[in-house]
């Protein structure tokens, strides 16, 4: 067998045990992004760097969840709602042409979903942004976009 080469607390950190981000609650700021969008399960970050304007983190919140497949069907169906709540938001501020979504859970295990806006201009159509390098946004630009997006979606 071969050795093991992800945390050796994994299963503990799928479990929810010292999830930070069970841990940090509903805040109108993280470390990473600003939120712009607080739904009944899913609270939605402007990131505060990007490889791309737009870019946006969707958390799930509520009780710890790892993945998609650990939600129960109701719960999946507002889970996406929201999400799609989100992207119609950045589709009209950002005008994107298309938004990626990018659900992982192999560094942090509690479901989140990274909405990345792509535009007729970038540097890799129809493939991955590559490098996927993040640049600190203008704290006055992240705002101003801030309150738009907050508009569009309504709360």
């Amino acid at each position: 067998m071969s050795t093991p080469t992800w945390p050796a607390d994994w299963d503990d950190r799928r479990a929810g045990v010292n999830c930070p981000t069970c841990a940090q609650g509903r805040l109108d700021q993280t470390r990473g992004g600003v939120r712009f969008f607080a739904g009944d399960v899913v609270d939605v970050y402007l990131r505060k760097s990007a490889p791309q304007p737009g870019y946006a983190m969707a958390v799930w919140r509520g009780r710890h969840v790892p993945d998609l497949v650990d939600l129960a069907p109701k719960e999946l169906t507002a889970y996406w709602t929201e999400v799609a709540t989100a992207a119609r938001a950045l589709y009209e501020i950002f005008q994107p042409a298309q938004v990626n979504y990018l659900t992982y859970g192999n560094s942090v295990p509690h479901l989140h979903t990274y909405l990345v806006c792509r535009y007729l201009d970038d540097p890799a159509p129809g493939l991955p942004l590559a490098p996927f390098v993040e640049r600190p946004v203008d704290i006055d630009e992240l705002m101003h976009r801030i309150g738009e997006l907050k508009s569009a979606v309504g709360r």
